[in-house]
């Protein structure tokens, strides 16, 4: 309700559209940076982190990296998304046991963060399509040196086990397939916690009131005697 168009021209639908799109562009930096503390821990070297308006250029050597490893990169943007939004429900689900209630421009980030998680992997993909973050070898600036400091291309996370495997086993069907895989999973996982998010925390449970008013049975609700009114005294009070 608070995204309804019919309310563009309130100060409060733009605030909360800026907060939502500052959360969901917020996931591209914490994507890569997800990934720079993976190769970190895994002792390999990062020579290029470079953050842009659309993405962050990471190059590291990939050649004397194992397939598993390799897997682990590809994952560990989304994987720290993932974990990034829990640690967010966590702060929210305290906060509101603690103090009461959770701010709504909370709420709102974590609806904008939580939905880039889910999509990260699908985003991540459409913009190294765009910008061609495949085939490096073949880009006009890259024929030279990949590790070219004038080069810009990287081999995007879709690409990166089908570039493996094509270098290992010389094709890259095993490495696609993986990687759709493993996608589609991590996809299934963020859209499970979002869900959960939605329905028990947001807007301090908001919607998960609204849910057990519908779902439960009516004897779940206590209503004492001495709180009982009649229709007409319920229509008098409406009309006040």
């Amino acid at each position: 309700s608070e995204f309804n168009v019919r309310r563009c021209g309130s100060l409060d639908f733009w605030v909360s559209m800026f907060v939502l799109l500052i959360a969901f562009y917020a996931r591209i930096f914490t994507h890569y940076v997800g990934q720079y503390l993976f190769l970190r821990m895994q002792g390999v070297h990062v020579y290029r982190f470079t953050p842009t308006p659309y993405t962050v250029i990471t190059k590291y050597l990939s050649t004397s990296i194992p397939v598993h490893v390799e897997l682990g990169i590809v994952i560990s943007g989304q994987v720290f998304n993932i974990i990034l939004f829990l640690w967010i429900m966590l702060i929210a689900w305290l906060w509101k046991k603690i103090l009461g209630r959770f701010p709504d421009i909370g709420s709102q980030f974590a609806l904008g963060f939580g939905l880039g998680a889910v999509l990260d992997g699908l985003f991540c993909l459409f913009v190294d399509l765009i910008v061609g973050n495949y085939n490096c070898l073949q880009a006009p600036v890259c024929t030279a040196d990949i590790t070219d400091t004038e080069c810009i291309c990287m081999t995007g996370d879709a690409f990166k086990l089908g570039e493996k495997f094509l270098a290992i086993e010389g094709t890259s069907i095993p490495g696609l397939l993986l990687t759709i895989i493993v996608y589609v999973l991590l996809f299934a996982l963020a859209s499970i916690i979002y869900y959960n998010y939605l329905l028990i925390l947001h807007f301090n449970g908001r919607v998960w009131d609204l849910y057990r008013r519908l779902s439960l049975y009516d004897g779940a609700f206590f209503i004492p005697d001495d709180l009982e009114i009649s229709a007409g005294e319920l229509r008098w009070i409406c009309s006040k």
